[in-house]
């Protein structure tokens, strides 16, 4: 069933497994209930799958949660349509929303919240609005606020992440990696991660040059971190996906960064808007030297 939003079971049903795609039809996640009908303990498979060229979707990563609760079921899944993950609203978690990377990761909670409503409040699935009935008496109104899936969280200022990041001095670090002491090992892992998506980049490339397992395990495990300090995008100052949603953003400050990051990576004949990267985005490809597409 295509849309952001699905409902996947009723109470009275118990667990259910069922799906949801993100609006552009790029990605979809698989809630797999692995003991359907249960009332608690609830195990799910969420499986992760991108769309094919040719048609389809191939499963990229899956995770398994269980859900200890016994109170009555009901979960429904809003996929972010620039592929960073997707957002769990359900009765039975730890906490009301978790928003999950696709490797399972916790980008994103917030607890105690009584949703009366959700809905998708703009055309690209980005932006989620939320009604919080939670201690709502005759004289309070409902709050309402909003969640940006794109950034895996609410929709306070994140210009700062779409911006091209300044190099990264990564040898320093990167030597410590392979020290005695641990502590020092873990200091160095925390400057090179504190360092976000501009250490990324070199952490990509030194995977490639590991030579052992360990090594490339350990360079993985750092890229992850990096990831999650990233809100689930490996490079989002030429993520064409996530800069086309951010124009849609409610803060203009935000929007105008992804619209001058556009103008910046995209070839000089395109238009940058939304509808234009959907269009051309599996032809593009992005070169190094230049800092632009082609």
């Amino acid at each position: 069933m295509l849309g952001a939003l699905v409902l996947l079971a009723q109470c009275c049903k118990g667990a259910e497994s069922d799906s949801a795609v993100s609006k552009n039809g790029r990605f979809k996640v698989e809630a797999i209930a692995l003991v359907p009908g249960s009332h608690g303990p609830s195990p799910f498979r969420y499986r992760w799958s991108e769309r094919r060229p040719g048609g389809g979707y191939g499963e990229i990563s899956s995770f398994e949660v269980t859900y200890a609760s016994t109170a009555h079921f009901h979960m429904r899944l809003f996929v972010s349509p620039t592929g960073n993950g997707f957002l769990v609203q359900s009765s039975i978690a730890t906490s009301d929303l978790i928003f999950y990377t696709p490797s399972g990761e916790k980008l994103y909670t917030v607890d105690s919240v009584v949703t009366g409503s959700e809905r998708v409040v703009s055309a690209d699935g980005a932006t989620l609005e939320l009604t919080d009935l939670k201690d709502l008496g005759p004289a309070k109104p409902a709050a309402v606020w909003k969640l940006f899936l794109p950034l895996g969280r609410g929709t306070g200022g994140a210009a700062e992440l779409l911006k091209p990041p300044k190099p990264a001095e990564l040898e320093p670090h990167v030597s410590k990696l392979d020290d005695d002491d641990p502590r020092v090992r873990e200091k160095a892992v925390d400057a090179i991660v504190a360092m976000g998506s501009a250490a990324g980049e070199a952490i990509e490339k030194e995977i490639g040059r590991a030579g052992s397992a360990e090594a490339r395990g350990r360079m993985m495990h750092i890229l992850k971190k990096i990831q999650l300090k990233t809100r689930g995008h490996a490079h989002p100052h030429r993520n064409l996906l996530l800069l086309a949603a951010a124009l849609s953003h409610p803060d203009e400050a935000i929007a105008a960064v992804a619209r001058e990051r556009l103008r910046a990576v995209l070839p000089r004949e395109a238009t940058p808007d939304a509808a234009w990267v959907e269009s051309h985005l599996d032809r593009l490809r992005w070169d190094d030297e230049r800092q632009a597409y082609r």
